[in-house]
């Protein structure tokens, strides 16, 4: 009965995390039972001194401990202590510091080095584009949408010169074209650029071609024509453009193409591309992913005004608008206001070819009443000079008759 009784005690202190070699030991220090490893806050028993303290055993520290206890390593370029902090000098620590992936890139880093960029430096915006480019593929890089913003106001303000004290029209239009060409999925902005940065760099390539037309530039380009033909035409010299000019129409028509790309992708990011990948093409994609939001009504109205000025109505319809009614979460609708854009251009255009038309039919009338003016005054003096030989005609035949009768008067007085 003893021997039954002892063995109940034992296994009920076994199952408490309590070990004993007979009913009359104390207790001593052993592995915990599978029913106290499932319950995160049992208390165990430990020896010390012979005597046992009860200790609480974690699975992981919690969070107000780990900050107690540990501190945070400084970052890179904190170690660095550059005494000035450029993006090539930024790239160069964090190459070093990354390099074969032994560690990766902060997000406050990247921030310092895009908010390191010097205005009128072209080279530091393609040095924040070479870090992007190189930061994503070798380094496993997320970028985040406070990054993205960063990047392009850092890559805007290193392509506008600041040594004018007005900037007028091109420069403007260069960096908003140049930043826009930088939104794809290769530079990891395409994942989580906002729309309300794509507008304010719309806005700034509107103002700067807004500036070049009051200046009086053409900015007209013929956007559905290759640059071979543009070529031909130009060696034909069916179309007369001075180098200034040609190198404008290439620089405008590179930074149209650059919008039309970036509202397409913006389009492309609003309809789900998930949703028709494989697997693990799906999961690396929303990995990246930080906002899915599309062009809003603002972004398309900017879009098209722009396209409108350069690339004319054809452009516009089929570059801008089609793409975006095709949308499924657009239903086939486009605002008003954008329509509306598309239609006073349609009416100007009509209006004023109906002027030319109008001016060259007055200007052939005008043409053929001068030479109608012309002809007539002709007719009038060949009939003068008819009249005119008449009567020289009709004097010389008098002149000979009153000749002939003062000879005869004569002969009659001789005889």
């Amino acid at each position: 009965m003893n021997t039954i009784f002892a063995r109940g005690v034992n296994r009920s202190r076994s199952i408490c995390g309590i070990s004993v070699s007979s009913s009359r030991a104390w207790p001593t220090l052993c592995a915990p039972s599978s029913s106290v490893i499932y319950s995160r806050y049992q208390p165990a028993l430990s020896w010390s001194n012979n005597n046992y303290t009860p200790h609480h055993h974690y699975f992981s520290t919690p969070a107000a401990a780990q900050e107690n206890t540990e501190s945070r390593r400084p970052s890179a370029l904190t170690q660095a202590n550059l005494p000035q902090i450029t993006p090539g000098h930024a790239i160069r620590v964090l190459q070093i510091h990354a390099a074969k992936g032994r560690q990766l890139i902060r997000q406050s880093d990247f921030h310092e080095l895009c908010q390191s960029s010097r205005p009128g430096k072209k080279r530091d915006a393609k040095v924040i584009r070479q870090a992007l480019r190189d930061f994503k593929r070798c380094n496993k890089y997320i970028l985040s949408e406070l990054g993205a913003r960063l990047a392009l106001e850092g890559m805007m303000r290193a392509m506008i010169p600041f040594n004018h004290k007005i900037v007028y029209g091109y420069p403007k239009v260069e960096a908003a074209g140049y930043a826009l060409s930088q939104i794809t999925e290769e530079m990891g902005l395409y994942y989580c650029t906002e729309i309300d940065v794509v507008d304010q760099i719309l806005e700034k390539f509107k103002e700067g071609l807004d500036e070049m037309i009051e200046r009086g530039t053409n900015v007209r380009v013929d956007m559905m024509s290759d640059d071979s033909q543009a070529d031909e035409e130009e060696a034909n010299n069916e179309v007369q453009f001075s180098e200034y000019e040609l190198n404008d129409r290439k620089r405008l028509k590179s930074a149209l193409k650059s919008v039309e790309s970036a509202i397409q992708l913006l389009i492309k990011r609003r309809c789900r591309p998930e949703n028709d990948m494989k697997k693990r093409a799906k999961r690396k994609y929303l990995k990246h992913l930080k906002t899915n939001e599309g062009p809003q009504v603002s972004t398309m109205t900017l879009a098209t005004q722009i396209s409108l000025a350069i690339g004319g109505v054809e452009y516009t319809q089929t570059k801008i608008i089609d793409p975006y009614k095709e949308a499924w979460w657009t239903r086939g609708e486009v605002d008003e206001s954008v329509l509306q854009l598309i239609a006073d251009v349609v009416a100007k255009e009509e209006a004023e070819k109906a002027a030319l038309e109008a001016a060259a039919k007055a200007e052939q009338d005008a043409i053929e009443a001068a030479e109608a003016a012309v002809k007539a005054e002709q007719e009038t003096a060949e009939e003068n000079d008819g009249h005119a030989v008449e009567g020289d005609g009709e004097t010389e035949s008098e002149s000979a008759q009153d000749d002939s009768g003062e000879g005869d008067t004569k002969e009659e007085e001789t005889k």
